[in-house]
């Protein structure tokens, strides 16, 4: 071996060192980082997160999925349609099916329920009997939590954490509101000798937020009640009279308060807007993460219906007429999705509005993610990305 061969070796096993070396420090480095990840959010790795992570993925040489996937389930008069997590969750009075956006049912539940009412949230869906007396609690694979009231059950509501809060009744009391932390343990109660709770709502930030009624010197007296779990005297109490509440929606921008002749953004007590409806009017609503959607009759001859878009702030962003009835109603980011007997219409807040013909008859509509959409009818279930070029 010549000198200039033994330097090039001697080059390539330090080389070699090195590259060791540094592949030993990644490892180590890589070692301690899942160590440290599995001590600081031991509560969040669980198997179920796990299993929601590899749920989507194929090994197979496509991969994808067509946009047509029909989603085929037993007809049911008491069907009710929602998403849970990009799931569509089909629930009626004689149990739960969650299907993937292949077609895949990947959880299926038995029960008995008069009027089963969904409620997803960000970790759990909750399907419970409005009037009856269940609450059923699941994740993406398995019933977690069965829990039965002795009184009728009016609302539940759930935050991001899992933490959730049901409103019914005690005895002695005429209303009680228990809420829940997420490992189903009771962590506070509201009772009311005088006041009828219909709605509550339990916020990602801890507040407990309450719409009851009760009767004052024969008036109808309204309170939206806020408290913060832990403590019995209320944050802030908004009163109003002679109007019947029937809807609300809270977030950090403050409360959207619905009732039959007004929408109002409250903020700790104080009205800061309010939107007046014509009496009588009202024909559809519903509450999305940022915007409010009402749909009102316009009381004319004829089907003719003005459809009014506010933002969380109470303010209104876009209005327009529509001559067809409207079946359903979604929102997703700054855009509302309307369901009608001919086809489907997106609105943006900035004023844009697409329409798409369909084919089929529809009842429901839910948004699994941006542009897709799965519209339900009786039987089955279609997965639609709407694509701009399809305008009518």
């Amino acid at each position: 071996m010549n000198r200039l061969e033994w330097q090039e070796d001697t080059a390539s096993e330090k080389i070699s060192k090195r590259f060791r070396l540094y592949k030993y420090i990644s490892l180590t480095v890589l070692v301690v980082f899942l160590l440290g990840g599995l001590v600081l959010f031991e509560k969040d790795i669980t198997v179920e997160n796990l299993r929601y992570l590899i749920k989507y993925l194929d090994f197979s040489s496509s991969g994808s999925f067509e946009e047509e996937t029909e989603i085929h389930y037993n007809a049911d008069v008491s069907n009710r349609f929602d998403v849970f997590r990009g799931d569509l969750v089909v629930a009626g009075e004689s149990g739960v099916t969650l299907y993937d956006r292949r077609g895949t049912a990947v959880l299926s539940d038995r029960y008995t329920m008069s009027h089963p009412v969904c409620v997803p949230g960000d970790r759990y869906l909750i399907v419970y009997d409005l009037g009856g007396y269940q609450v059923r609690l699941y994740n993406s694979f398995a019933l977690l939590h069965e829990k039965s009231f002795d009184y009728a059950i009016r609302s539940v509501s759930v935050n991001a954490d899992g933490n959730f809060c049901v409103v019914t009744a005690e005895k002695s009391y005429h209303s009680a509101v228990f809420v829940y932390d997420d490992d189903f343990e009771e962590i506070h109660r509201w009772l009311s000798t005088d006041k009828f709770a219909m709605d509550a709502s339990l916020s990602d930030e801890g507040v407990l937020s309450i719409s009851a009624v009760r009767a004052l010197e024969g008036d109808l007296v309204a309170d939206l009640i806020e408290l913060k779990i832990g403590r019995e005297e209320p944050l802030s109490v908004f009163t109003y009279t002679d109007e019947l509440p029937l809807d609300f929606s809270a977030s950090k921008e403050g409360t959207l308060l619905l009732s039959e002749n007004s929408l109002r953004l409250i903020r700790e007590g104080v009205q800061i807007r309010e939107q007046r409806f014509e009496s009588g009017s009202l024909e559809k609503v519903f509450f999305g993460e940022e915007l409010f959607v009402a749909v009102q009759n316009q009381l004319s001859v004829g089907v003719n219906f003005r459809v009014r878009i506010f933002d969380r702030e109470g303010a209104e962003r876009v209005s327009r007429d529509f001559s067809v009835q409207i079946l359903d109603i979604k929102t997703a980011g700054d855009t509302a999705y309307f369901l009608t007997y001919t086809g489907l219409v997106t609105i943006r807040t900035d004023g844009t509005v697409r329409e798409y013909p369909l084919e089929g008859e529809y009842s429901s509509l839910g948004v699994l993610f941006e542009n897709t959409v799965v519209l339900c009818s009786d039987a089955s279930a279609q997965i639609r990305i709407l694509n701009p070029s399809e305008e009518e």
